[in-house]
């Protein structure tokens, strides 16, 4: 680490800081902790002790902030594990009505099935952002 990175976080430690002490300027902080998070010099150490010192105060709870793409991956569930392994055997046995029934029967409860070299994986699809029409903002 050059002496230049090591000071970085500290700069942005401070000024993060000094913006919430100077009558609570929290639009500077927040804009000093989105620098944070996108500064290039940093290593993800550095900016995750950045983010969750910041998170103090903050308030968001990253230390429980889990990765939106693994925690979709629902192929481990016991549940959808059997329902993939018997659309396999369909699929093996060239049964492919049983194996579209499996794939529509887990799309119906938003579980998308990516089939991959290592083995069909299982997504927990993201529920499309909702939109409120003129007549419901009044």
């Amino acid at each position: 680490m050059s002496p230049a990175s090591g000071s970085r976080p500290r700069e942005l430690r401070d000024a993060f800081w000094q913006a919430i002490t100077d009558d609570l300027n929290t639009p500077r902080a927040l804009s000093i902790a989105l620098a944070a998070a996108r500064e290039p010099e940093l290593s993800p150490a550095d900016r995750w002790s950045l983010m969750a010192d910041f998170d103090r105060l903050l308030g968001f709870s990253l230390e429980t902030a889990t990765d939106p793409e693994t925690d979709r991956d629902v192929t481990e569930d016991p549940r959808i594990a059997l329902r993939l392994a018997e659309r396999q055997a369909a699929k093996a046995s060239r049964d492919f009505a049983t194996a579209d029934a499996i794939r529509d029967e887990l799309a119906a409860i938003g579980i998308k099935i990516i089939d991959t070299p290592a083995g069909p994986r299982a997504h927990r699809q993201q529920p499309l952002p909702t939109t409120r029409s003129d007549d419901e903002i009044g």
